[in-house]
């Protein structure tokens, strides 16, 4: 059977430092051999995000966990998402072309995660390219944002990137 455990991850109200702690379900349900004391109303650091660990880990034995990073030997980076129609963990490219069954992070080396190393995901030259960007969860919305734009003259160039569409347009002037 998987082991259940989540990583927290707080971001520090001071100056912006992340700290993360994995804790254990048996922690969270009052069985561990530590106490978990969630304290919500902290003046000093604020969560900012939840993740579940996969039960897999990469060639190097690291633990996998959802929002992870990983890297294959190429250029392109990859992350673990959890993918909703398959009620499973996915490796989606950053590059957005492309998704792997999360088993392929055995053959994979973990280079950090979205929280501190945000650089590892950023889009590449191409993308920059592009003065103004909006983001979307789903296809439709950027679709029919993409073809306003379109319509008005303005030329968009659309993609996804680690699980999330993009339009990225320059304004006419």
């Amino acid at each position: 059977m998987r082991e259940i455990k989540f990583r927290y991850t707080y971001k520090c109200k001071e100056d912006g430092a992340i700290y993360q702690e994995i804790t254990p379900i048996q922690c969270l349900e009052g069985r561990g051999d530590r106490p978990f004391a969630l304290d919500t109303n902290n003046p000093y650091w604020d969560i900012i995000a939840r993740d579940e660990y996969t039960g897999l880990k990469d060639r190097g034995d690291e633990e996998a966990y959802h929002k992870d990073i990983f890297n294959a030997g190429f250029e392109d980076n990859w992350i673990m998402k959890w993918d909703e129609m398959n009620a499973g963990f996915r490796l989606v490219s950053i590059l957005g072309y492309d998704s792997l069954p999360a088993r392929k992070v055995k053959e994979m080396v973990h280079i950090g995660n979205i929280y501190e190393n945000p650089e590892l995901v950023a889009p590449t030259n191409k993308e920059k390219e592009y003065g103004n960007t909006k983001t979307f969860d789903n296809p439709k919305e950027c679709f029919d944002f993409a073809y306003n734009l379109y319509r008005q003259g303005i030329k968009p160039y659309c993609h996804l990137c680690a699980g999330d569409y993009y339009v990225e347009y320059e304004e006419q002037v």
